[in-house]
């Protein structure tokens, strides 16, 4: 498939000081931060594991060369006690969505609500994970998997189909993990849990329709798939490695007819994070013709534009990731080089109003696992973000509020 390069937009080309791409070179091959799903080997249907972790010792000397700058307003956490990163699931309207031992919790952090005295537990299990608007929320049970509605607190088992389901672990007591089970919306309308051996179930949750999705039907035999589902206009998008190492193509199926077709399929391509759009464009971050950075593709002209970039062709690194607000118009990106976070307007293909938010901050993860957008899409709660620069990886001990204005 061959796929035409615009040229760069007017945004600024990334230059990394040769100190900091080598401690950031020598993490990588050493596990620091990998790119989606490089964990393990290809196989019949191997689900690849994720690492999106910057290890300590290049977090300290990245932070030791960077001024500080928070460009946002800090919010207090709601509880005297110390959270797990992994354990807050979602923070929009004013309100953070966690998990504590006992259950599923929400409190306030921002108005005069805020505080301990808002804490509220909405079910007595663990979520595993909140819609991207904070109006669903999913839990399990065994293998049973329920969909929680957070306004009006009713639950439902949402139709799996898990019977005579080839290859698929159905032994007594076995449970389903949260990398099983996720949504493929942000509305919480879609729910695709991952079964294991290549088949994946899609529910509709508006009309309880399960439709099961085996890779190998379009894949072959050798192929390698990360849990990074997502569903627009009625397609599940899969990110593939096929017959190679990497995570090279992005296809689509369509849930009525079940056919796939490719959406990206580039030999030089090596995809991370990703979002197909409403217009049909694709908004994704990785390496491409040489260049490591955050692209928008037309599939309809087969066209690729480098947003913002910087050349880099060590397949390991991914230099950049982003987070894209609910209207598709405004844009937060990560550059994990220098540790530097930017808020941008996405406006006919181009970055405009770019400004720095974030600098210097040990932000352990990619910034779409840390960001969560207010539905309104004026602006967003990203957590990790440490006040005075230091904690340990485990727990949150800020939550930064950007605008997407000044």
């Amino acid at each position: 498939m061959k796929v035409q390069r615009m040229g760069r937009t007017a945004s600024t080309k990334v230059k990394s000081s040769g100190l900091l791409a080598g401690i950031l070179a020598a993490a990588v091959a050493l596990g620091g931060c990998s790119a989606m799903g490089t964990g393990t080997g290809i196989g019949t249907g191997t689900a690849l594991s994720s690492s999106f972790l910057l290890s300590e010792d290049v977090r300290e000397d990245i932070h030791k060369t960077e001024a500080l700058l928070l460009d946002g307003q800090v919010l207090p956490m709601p509880l005297d006690e110390q959270i797990d990163a992994e354990d807050i699931l979602a923070i929009l309207d004013g309100k953070m969505y966690f998990n504590r031992k006992q259950g599923f919790y929400v409190a306030a952090i921002e108005g005069e609500e805020a505080g301990e005295s808002s804490l509220s537990q909405l079910i007595g299990k663990q979520a595993t994970v909140v819609s991207g608007n904070g109006r669903k929320a999913l839990y399990s049970e065994g293998m049973s998997v329920f969909l929680y509605d957070i306004e009006s607190r009713v639950s439902k088992e949402v139709p799996v189909v898990l019977e005579h389901t080839e290859g698929v672990d159905e032994t007594p007591g076995r449970r389903l993990y949260e990398s099983d089970v996720q949504f493929g919306d942000a509305e919480g309308r879609y729910v695709i849990v991952n079964k294991g051996m290549g088949e994946i179930d899609v529910t509709d949750t508006a009309t309880d329709t399960v439709k099961t999705i085996r890779l190998k039907e379009f894949a072959g035999d050798s192929y390698g798939y990360a849990h990074n589902f997502k569903v627009v206009q009625n397609e599940l998008y899969v990110p593939l490695a096929i017959g190679s190492g990497q995570l090279e193509d992005l296809y689509k199926v369509n849930l009525d007819s079940l056919k796939a077709e490719p959406v990206l399929v580039s030999a030089d391509l090596y995809l991370g994070a990703y979002q197909p759009l409403a217009d049909g464009k694709l908004l994704f971050a990785g390496q491409f013709s040489g260049e490591d950075g955050v692209f928008l593709y037309d599939p309809a002209i087969k066209y690729c534009t480098t947003l913002i970039g910087a050349t880099d062709t060590d397949p390991y690194r991914h230099n950049y990731s982003f987070s894209l607000s609910p209207d598709e118009k405004h844009i937060l990106i990560q550059n994990l080089v220098n540790e530097e976070v930017t808020i941008a307007d996405l406006r006919d293909g181009k970055l405009e109003n770019k400004r720095t938010v974030i600098k210097g901050y040990k932000l352990f993860a990619l910034i779409w696992l840390l960001a969560s957008w207010n539905p309104d899409s004026q602006s967003v709660n990203v957590k990790l973000a440490y006040e005075g620069g230091g904690s340990s990886i485990e727990k949150v001990e800020g939550i930064v509020k950007l605008s997407t204005s000044k």
